[in-house]
């Protein structure tokens, strides 16, 4: 068992937490493993499929701060349970029928509920905060977990039909609710009232600048995570073997969130943010210059790797300057940020630079480790 930072919770194990985190982390692989290429094939474009994640974006946008603040003042593991519900009820959307309209509606019901799950992050911390660094590690490595099996089990179950993916991932996502019934809710705030006081007195120099860094570094991470499938199968890559690829890239983003916990012990966490965003802007530039298949599939296994250690750090970083009697609401404003920053650049950058989007992502990934440079001595 890791070490607590609250006695209230000093009996509560990692198994329920974590294995709620991995079925809700296995629905959302299982239906990302196939989700560009399975609209694609019933004919959705690809700026749609772009605009679909923005839309997506949009959603979590309008929902993510009052889930958060919904969290913080009556639970987050029921604000949690009502976005795994949400998300369930969009993924069945799309397996019901595929097409244009109804990857919208999937976008916006998954966009909700994936602001209301938001709030596991800040129950985590708070509970484990004893030892941050190695909890959210784990945190990290489960969910990259279990895009390596969602994307093995995408494979299996896309032998009977692609659209059996979605109906396994609303199921999946659906069962998640189970173990989260098996543990203490905590709450930070007594009123929504102090929540405001307290977020209002948050906004100072090192915060703003996590949330400018945030933001920005959100959106190569959604170009890749929009385009990467269609650009292997554009360059040769087989479309029944997607999902095995998205395990394999999968396990390399687990192995580097894995890292991140040894790493943060050696290197300070923001230094270790400049490296990866630089890393990942470099990779996203090659792999939109080399277009030989073999190096990119390389190019891909090692930018998930940067991937594994950029998200695992930087959820360090927000949860070391957040307050925990807001943390849900504070993180809710971080991701608030982040979904209004891609829902406008992201289709934008698609659409103008349709043959160099990665390129342009890369550029971005660098320009963003000099909102860094100003917190390195305050964040340890």
């Amino acid at each position: 068992m890791v070490g607590l930072g609250n006695a209230r919770y000093r009996g509560v194990g990692v198994v329920y937490p974590f294995l709620a985190y991995f079925l809700i982390g296995l629905s959302m692989h299982l239906a990302g493993s196939y989700y560009s290429v399975y609209l694609y094939s019933y004919g959705v474009g690809e700026a749609l499929i772009v605009l679909s994640f923005s839309i997506n974006m949009v959603a979590q946008s309008i929902a993510v701060y009052p889930g958060g603040v919904f969290g913080d003042r009556f639970g987050r593991l029921k604000a949690v349970s009502i976005g795994v519900i949400l998300y369930g009820l969009g993924v069945s959307m799309l397996w019901l029928a595929p097409c244009s309209v109804t990857a919208i509606v999937t976008a916006i019901l998954c966009g909700f509920g994936t602001s209301f799950i938001i709030s596991l992050e800040a129950w985590l911390a708070d509970v484990y905060s004893g030892e941050l660094g190695k909890v959210l590690s784990m945190f990290r490595a489960i969910y990259f977990a279990s895009g390596f099996v969602g994307g093995v089990l995408a494979l299996l179950v896309s032998g009977f039909g692609i659209r059996y993916v979605f109906l396994v991932s609303m199921l999946t996502i659906l069962i998640a609710i189970a173990p989260l019934m098996m543990l203490p809710d905590v709450r930070g705030s007594k009123s929504v009232r102090e929540i405001f006081r307290v977020t209002r007195d948050l906004f100072n120099r090192v915060f703003i600048s996590i949330l400018l860094y945030s933001s920005l570094i959100s959106i190569p991470l959604i170009l890749f995570y929009s385009l990467w499938s269609i650009i292997l199968t554009e360059r040769g890559f087989q479309e029944s073997f997607i999902g095995l690829a998205y395990s394999v890239l999968l396990l390399s983003a687990t192995i580097g969130s894995i890292a991140t916990y040894r790493l943060l012990k050696t290197i300070n966490s923001i230094a270790l943010l400049s490296i990866a965003s630089i890393s990942l802007g470099l990779l996203l530039i090659a792999s939109n210059t080399i277009q030989s298949l073999s190096a990119t599939l390389t190019i891909f296994l090692l930018l998930e790797f940067v991937l594994g250690i950029l998200t695992a750090s930087l959820s360090y970083v927000k949860n070391r300057v957040v307050p925990s009697t807001i943390r849900a609401s504070a993180l809710s404003l971080i991701d608030l940020a982040n979904t209004f920053t891609t829902s406008i650049f992201a289709p934008i950058i698609t659409k103008l630079y349709p043959t160099t989007t990665l390129i342009v992502a890369g550029i971005i990934a660098i320009i963003s480790t000099s909102l860094l440079i100003t917190t390195k001595k305050t964040i340890i």
